[in-house]
């Protein structure tokens, strides 16, 4: 299992990455729908990063 540690680490390092486009990421574990844990990771994008169509193939991946 990964540590918290090591998730919070990389979700830092993806916040810094994607700055331009995001506002902020966290991460839960919870179960998935078939009750085994899982890392989710809800994001606030910018509104200007909803508008590029350079993003639209990543977009629906947040709305799931």
């Amino acid at each position: 299992m990964v540590q918290q540690k090591q998730i919070a680490n990389g979700v830092e390092k993806a916040s810094a990455e994607l700055a331009s486009d995001v506002v902020r990421i966290r991460y839960n574990l919870a179960e998935d729908w078939s009750g085994d844990v899982a890392v989710f990771f809800p994001a606030v994008l910018k509104d200007s990063a909803t508008k590029r169509p350079s993003c639209a193939p990543w977009l629906g991946a947040f709305r799931t």
